[in-house]
This record gives C-alpha cells, sequence and structure tokens, in this order.
C-alpha cells in the first residue's frame, strides 16, 4: 500500500472516531437536559450523565481543523438540535481560528424557532470573552437576535454595557424587554426607580414576570406589593407569581394559592407552588385534589414535599394504566397539542 492510501486510510479511521463521538455526544446532551428537568432524577445520577457528556464533547474539542472543516461546521446547517448544540459547542471549546463566523451566520440564517440549541451552547460555554462574541447581535441583528444575546449574557451575569443594556428597557419586543431586565438584575438604583413601576404592570405577561424577579432581587418592596396583588384582585397570575407565593408568601400568600385551586385552569400551577409552602394549611388542600384522578398524581408530589412522608406502598395509587384501549373519536382529539412530555408527567 502506497503512503498516500496510508494516509486516506488513517484519516478515514480518524473521521470515523469523531462521528462516534458525536452521536455519542448528541445521545448524551438529549440525556443530561432531561435529567435536569427530571423529578427522579438524582444529583449523582445527572452528574454522571454531565460527566459523559463532557467527555465526547471533549473528544470532538481536540479534532483540530481537519475535523472542524470535515465533521462540525457542516453539522451547523443540520435541522437536528443535538447535533447542532454539540457541533457549536466543540467549536467554540476548540481554540480555532474562524470559529466565530460560521456560528454567527447559522444563527442568523435560522428561524427563531431553531436557534435555541445553538443559545444553549452559547450558555455553557466557558468562553472569556462571550461578551465580545455577542456584541454584534445587540446591534442592528433584529429584536429576536437581541434578545437571544441579552438571555446569554444574562446566563453569564455578564453586562458589557450597562447603559446600552437598558435602553433595550424601553423594546416593543416582550422578550428582549423581558432579557435585558434579567441581564441587569439587581438593578441599579437609578434604573429601579424609572423603569420599575411601569414594567411591573406591563401588559406583557413576560416582562411582568421578569420585573417582579428583578425587582424582589433588588430588594424593592414594590415588587412584592405586585406579587400579592396579581395573584388578589381577580387577576390571572402567572406560573411565577404563584411560585413566589408558595416560597415567601407566608400565611396571606398561601391562602391565595388555595382559592386559585378552585380555577381549572390554574389549578396545577397552584399545587405546584402550595409544594413549596412548608405549611400544614396547604398540605390539608393538597388531601382534596389527591382524590382527584387528573390531580392526584401532582398533589401527592406537593403534600409529600410538605409533609415529608414518601407517597408509596399502601400510601400510593395504584399505577395501572386505562385497559380500554380505545382511542377517543378524531373529532374530540386536539390535533395541535403539545405532545411533548412535561416533567410532571414523570409523577
Amino acid at each position: 500500500m502506497s503512503v498516500g492510501l496510508r494516509v486516506m486510510r488513517m484519516v478515514s479511521i480518524l473521521v470515523d472516531v469523531f462521528e462516534e463521538h458525536l452521536s455519542e455526544a448528541a445521545f448524551h446532551w438529549f440525556q443530561w437536559e432531561q435529567a435536569l428537568l427530571a423529578p427522579d432524577a438524582n444529583l449523582q445520577e445527572t452528574a454522571g450523565a454531565e460527566e459523559r457528556l463532557r467527555a465526547h464533547l471533549d473528544g470532538l474539542s481536540v479534532g483540530g481543523e481537519l475535523i472542524a472543516e470535515a465533521l462540525l461546521s457542516p453539522c451547523l446547517e443540520s435541522e437536528e438540535p443535538a447535533e447542532l448544540f454539540v457541533a457549536a459547542f466543540a467549536l467554540m471549546t476548540g481554540d480555532l481560528d474562524g470559529a466565530v463566523e460560521p456560528i454567527l451566520a447559522s444563527l442568523s440564517s435560522r428561524p427563531p424557532g431553531q436557534r435555541s440549541s445553538i443559545q444553549r451552547a452559547l450558555e455553557l460555554v466557558e468562553w472569556p470573552d462571550v461578551a465580545g462574541f455577542l456584541r454584534p447581535l445587540l446591534g442592528e441583528a433584529g429584536p429576536g437576535l437581541q434578545a437571544l444575546a441579552l438571555e446569554v449574557l444574562a446566563f453569564h451575569h455578564v453586562v458589557p454595557d450597562a447603559d446600552a443594556v437598558a435602553s433595550f428597557l424601553e423594546a416593543d419586543d416582550e422578550r428582549t424587554c423581558a432579557a435585558a431586565l434579567r441581564c441587569l438584575t439587581p438593578l441599579p438604583p437609578h434604573l429601579a426607580r424609572v423603569h420599575l413601576p411601569r414594567l411591573l404592570v406591563d401588559s406583557r405577561s413576560a416582562v411582568r414576570d421578569a420585573a417582579l424577579e428583578a425587582g424582589l432581587l433588588s430588594g424593592t418592596s414594590l415588587a412584592w406589593e405586585q406579587c400579592l396583588n396579581g395573584v388578589g384582585r381577580g387577576a390571572i397570575p402567572t406560573q411565577p407569581q404563584m411560585l413566589l407565593l408558595g416560597l415567601r408568601g407566608g400565611r396571606v400568600g398561601v391562602e391565595r394559592l388555595i382559592r386559585l385551586l378552585d380555577q381549572a385552569e390554574l389549578r396545577a400551577g397552584a399545587l405546584w407552588a402550595l409544594g413549596f409552602s412548608g405549611q400544614v394549611v396547604a398540605a390539608e388542600a393538597c388531601l382534596k385534589w389527591m382524590e382527584q384522578e387528573a390531580t392526584a398524581r401532582l398533589a401527592g408530589e406537593a403534600f409529600s414535599a410538605i409533609t415529608g412522608l414518601r407517597l408509596e406502598g399502601v400510601h400510593a395509587m395504584d399505577g395501572r394504566e386505562d385497559s380500554s384501549g380505545e382511542l377517543p373519536p378524531l373529532e374530540e382529539e386536539d390535533l395541535d397539542a403539545d405532545l411533548t412530555p412535561r416533567p410532571e408527567d414523570s409523577l
């Protein structure tokens, strides 16, 4: 065999090895993200999943220019979220010249719904100049990319220019305004005085929630008053508001959560929030809903969190599935329903 053929053979074997790293990293990334939300995954199991993921990501990042060009860069055009995450992460951690441009190009060319994997890679990569990388997106990139850049900066707790970021508090785009609030948290006193009263009563729910979070973390009493008012007085509260009442609402907050249990559309959120209260009256409120099949698991989980009682053995429901095997009539089926499993579905 000639030297040229041997080299080609070695390169082929090398690419096969890195393709295996890519496939395994994509699989373990999905498993790790699921473990972060799963109610039955413990810290040790999640750490094990992360260790396996990191091993394959590290394997890809040492592939150099050859693997970046032959394997990783083409994956930036993939429609598979896991492959897209792995490619972006490995390129950013590979210490390669010119790795920034294809990632920015991929972000800019994709519709908003296909950017989350690259955003997740930007959040998790330990990059000293993440602000410098994102600065072009804060300019004239449009509200979707501006919001993405602000969310990544907030994840890293980096504010490259407080005045520039504060200008986004006036943004018409809901996501951009909310992301700017989280990026600036805790708010400097002058920004809290000028912007918080307006944003706490904003008509956009994501902005109100972000303002509430920013206000509480900035130590303003106005934010807590707004949280209580948002769950009382007939208003429809958001999930973050209900969670805050469960965490630190005291007697008044828990009473307001219990009243929400009578509203079917808010019942699941209120039960979940009550589980964080630690109060006897909240545990007693869960008992009624543990008797209802639709809410039994969630109410039981909340009751267990409050009391410490493990709902197993004689204290647990028989987990038999419906054995009829009959599908609902097509005209009664919601064809637009989101079938993505939620964390509470594992309870």
